[in-house]
């Protein structure tokens, strides 16, 4: 068995008497924090009372106080409450099969918990970098499936997909085509805020804004000036917005399959 140097570690933490995910704001600040202080993990899933987080690259007693301190940012919160605890140590990951297994692991959380019925109908899920539907990727997905042996994004979905809590044989892999006609700007909003990873009902970023003026004008017929009142810009702030740079590859990627799948799209 191929093994892995430095191991990964696999962290999990649960909350001992509360559901505080279940606040898409405090999963939306979670994870940005989870994204600063583990710039190379290879997987992570926030689930409403508990998380997982698999990392390398780092010793595992800075890894777990890293992990400590951004558990207790959390239970400072308004409204939330103290009860965060880690497991008692890091599950060692150090070949690359069991590594599969434990990724796998991470992105099914949702459906075993019968909380999505497809891992890709999950947004606080890395599952969505490994497949290219969110920008920019946390970590490295790629390079690391390609060193567990999947070539292609459509292979890993399929093996992660392929369980009794989702399909057997594997549900189908996301969208990435054009759009096959026009898109509404509202639908397009929707879009880059989902794969921006924004909280459902959160403010649009500047840069949500940006690649939602940019695809507007790719995929509706709007001029520069409609596009920005749409975005409750005047229409000079409009035209200027469309002068600034647009999506890279990775970004007018998520955008298509936030737009053209349904599981996404589902999410609001």
């Amino acid at each position: 068995m191929m093994k892995i140097n430095p191991p990964a570690y696999h962290f999990s933490a649960r909350h001992s008497s509360a559901e505080p995910l279940q606040d898409q704001n405090l999963c939306s600040e979670a994870w940005r924090s989870l994204r600063a202080v583990f710039p190379d993990a290879i997987a992570a899933v926030l689930m409403p009372d508990h998380l997982h987080l698999i990392v390398t690259t780092i010793p595992p007693e800075l890894a777990r106080l890293r992990l400590r301190r951004i558990l207790s940012a959390m239970e400072r919160q308004p409204g939330q409450t103290p009860g965060w605890q880690l497991g008692t140590s890091p599950r060692v990951v150090d070949d690359l099969e069991h590594l599969r297994r434990q990724v796998r692991y991470v992105h099914l959380n949702p459906c075993r918990a019968r909380l999505a019925s497809d891992p890709l109908a999950w947004r606080w899920s890395t599952h969505w970098d490994w497949l290219s539907v969110t920008a920019p990727a946390w970590g490295r997905p790629q390079q690391w499936a390609a060193r567990l042996g999947f070539h292609t994004r459509e292979r890993f979905h399929e093996y992660v997909s392929s369980d009794p809590t989702c399909v057997v044989s594997g549900s189908r892999p996301p969208e990435y085509g054009l759009p096959d006609g026009r898109v509404g700007l509202a639908e397009i909003q929707a879009a880059a805020a989902r794969a921006l990873r924004l909280a459902p009902g959160a403010k649009l970023s500047p840069l949500a804004r940006r690649w939602s003026a940019h695809a507007a004008r790719r995929w509706t017929d709007y001029r520069p000036a409609q596009i920005g009142r749409g975005l409750g810009l005047d229409d000079s702030a409009g035209q200027r917005l469309l002068l600034k740079p647009g999506p890279g590859r990775d970004a007018w990627e998520a955008l298509r399959a936030q737009i053209l799948d349904p599981r996404l799209r589902a999410l609001g």
